[in-house]
């Protein structure tokens, strides 16, 4: 990572008293590193897909301990992640010794995965060895894009599968919850249908209510275009 330009201001003007050197040493211990705002922010993105990241973490693998600008661990479904997010904040393209390097770090530590992040570009020699490999390169704003319509179809999914047990679980009591459709008292918005869906509940001995009236837990049935026989 690079240095801030007032940390290279400061190596600039060595300390020759031993005063000079303790304040230089303070200096740098509070100095921030280029970059460090942009590895905050690709570590925020990677936790809001529920994943746990790490910052500047040391990983030690078969041939030694590596430096990760993010780390990240988690389940993604069942499936165990390790990956490693290494983020370039720089003004030029990224050259493909870095890609050659990240993908050595990878495979020492046994990362299933990892990405190389940068908003200027990559050079297109560090594009061709990405080729074929584990190895991620783009920027965090197209990963931002690429990642929300994905992640919103995950939060949905992820909410059906709730709402799914829960009906599962009501309907495991004696008598299972219809709720009306329009005013007419149809359980679905064809009447054709309702007539089917409303004579197979009652052969099944279960109980519907006409739209405005009131089920058995003091709940109102509404007024709703139902899809499926139970709606909670």
């Amino acid at each position: 990572m690079r240095r801030h330009a007032a940390s290279a201001t400061l190596r600039r003007c060595a300390p020759t008293t031993l005063y000079q050197q303790t304040e230089y040493k303070k200096l740098r211990a509070i100095m921030p590193k280029a970059g460090s705002e942009y590895t905050e922010e690709a570590a925020k993105f990677f936790r809001t897909l529920g994943l746990t990241a790490e910052i500047e973490k040391r990983v030690v693998g078969a041939r030694g301990t590596h430096n990760i600008d993010v780390w990240i661990t988690g389940k993604i479904q069942s499936f165990q992640v390790r990956w490693i997010i290494e983020c370039k904040d720089w003004k030029s393209s990224v050259p493909k010794e870095k890609v050659l390097a990240l993908q050595a770090i990878a495979m020492d530590i046994g990362s299933d995965r990892a990405f190389l992040l940068s908003e200027s570009g990559f050079q297109a020699g560090a594009v061709r060895c990405s080729q074929f490999t584990n190895i991620t390169l783009t920027s965090l704003n197209d990963l931002r894009e690429q990642t929300r319509e994905q992640f919103a179809q995950t939060a949905l999914w992820t909410l059906y599968a709730r709402v799914s047990q829960v009906i599962d679980d009501l309907n495991k009591e004696p008598a299972r919850i219809y709720l009306a459709g329009p005013a007419t008292g149809c359980l679905y918005d064809n009447p054709e249908i309702s007539q089917a869906a409303g004579s197979q509940a009652a052969g099944s001995g279960l109980q519907t209510w006409a739209a405005g009236s009131h089920g058995p837990r003091g709940q109102a049935c509404k007024h709703a275009k139902m899809t499926h026989n139970v709606l909670i």
